[in-house]
């Protein structure tokens, strides 16, 4: 059992932890600093720091490895079985880790990591259901570390009740949003700060073209973003501009959609412009590189639009890059598609995952009880 006492050189609390052999004989002691200078403080962090090491006696020695390492080591799991979720996984590693630095130790993924990363990307404005699938692969590199690579995790680590709640509203562009975010991205506008075109550097030109013409593509194609961030040129019939051939990693399947007239013709202006480009969208250092999960000057131009006031949050959930996705599909079933035909057209491998639509289709039901009452509403003037 534990046992805490004092330094006299010291005005913390420090713990005594008994090592046992598999007999259950004492070994040797560790002792530690609790950091505490209240007692039954102590005793509570010596209590955690005694079940620590007991279940490293039990377990075995682990390896120490850092955070970096293991999200690496279950990439290349998902890798070797060419799981869809192999895309989304790298984008999470990178958001983490987008510059060289050093990582933290494995035994620092606990739910304090956990709850900054969640709390910086609400702030950054991404979706609930984004955020919890970034939280689902963190734990699940947290398991693989402690079950599989024999990593020094904390042991004590518990991520239950963490994710955030997420609701059922599909938010997709009400009457005149489209063309206000539109707006916002337009990349000739007047920016502060920025000179006037066609004065401003090159660089920052491109990089509001991409974006005003990255929107307009997942609109028109109601493609998740990394289907459309990552397209190569090869995917797009260059020869008659009709269709695209979308691979959807998520889902591990692919289709063809046929182009509307506005984004032939940004994609001939882009073919154009960097046609001899592996990727429609190329990363802004690394041409050979498609463009990656950058979404900030999108997100931006998303809150000038003010589609996210808290009114319409209230009333319609938040608006992000999904909606894209969303106001493509309600378009179509409110034209009278059905929603298989929709499903197919977004890719989905369970057309149950449409029925989130269902609401927005056209009903013959409603439209009769409208007739009823107009007739009885007619006879009584």
């Amino acid at each position: 059992m534990a046992k805490v006492y004092k330094r006299t050189n010291s005005p913390y609390w420090w713990v005594k932890i008994p090592v046992l052999d598999d007999a259950g004989q004492v070994l040797s002691y560790e002792r530690k600093s609790t950091k505490r200078t209240d007692k039954k403080e102590a005793r509570k962090v010596a209590d955690a720091m005694s079940r620590k090491i007991l279940d490293r006696d039990q377990l075995g020695v682990r390896e120490a490895a850092t955070i970096e390492q293991a999200a690496k080591m279950y990439i290349a799991e998902l890798t070797s079985q060419a799981k869809p979720s192999v895309k989304d996984a790298h984008t999470f590693v990178g958001r983490v880790y987008s510059k060289p630095r050093c990582s933290e130790p494995i035994s620092k993924l606990n739910r304090s990591w956990l709850s900054r990363l969640k709390n910086k990307r609400i702030l950054d404005g991404y979706a609930a259901s984004t955020v919890n699938n970034e939280m689902t692969f963190w734990i699940s590199v947290f398991n693989k570390a402690k079950d599989d690579y024999n990593m020094s995790v904390d042991t004590g680590a518990s991520f239950k009740n963490l994710k955030l709640k997420t609701t059922d509203k599909t938010r997709y562009f009400l009457e005149g949003e489209e063309q206000a975010l539109i707006s916002q991205l337009d990349p000739f506008r007047s920016i502060k700060g920025q000179p006037e075109y066609p004065d401003r550097h090159p660089d920052t030109q491109r990089k509001l073209q991409d974006q005003h013409d990255l929107v307009c593509f997942l609109i028109d194609t109601g493609a998740r973003y990394t289907e459309v961030a990552s397209i190569q040129w090869s995917a797009i019939d260059t020869i008659t501009w009709s269709s695209i051939n979308i691979y959807r990693n998520k889902v591990g399947n692919e289709g063809h959609l046929t182009m509307t007239n506005r984004l032939r013709e940004i994609l001939q202006r882009r073919f154009a412009a960097s046609g001899n480009s592996y990727y429609v969208f190329a990363s802004d250092t690394q041409a050979h590189k498609p463009r990656g999960y950058s979404t900030k000057g999108i997100r931006k131009a998303i809150e000038r639009a003010e589609l996210n006031a808290p009114h319409l949050v209230d009333r319609y959930g938040r608006f992000t890059c999904h909606s894209f996705r969303h106001t493509f599909a309600s378009r179509l079933v409110q034209a009278g598609m059905s929603l298989y035909a929709v499903s197919r057209l977004l890719g989905h491998s369970d057309t149950q995952m449409t029925q989130r639509y269902a609401h927005l289709a056209p009903s013959q039901v409603s439209q009769q009880a409208a007739d009823i009452l107009d007739t009885m509403q007619g006879a009584t003037v």
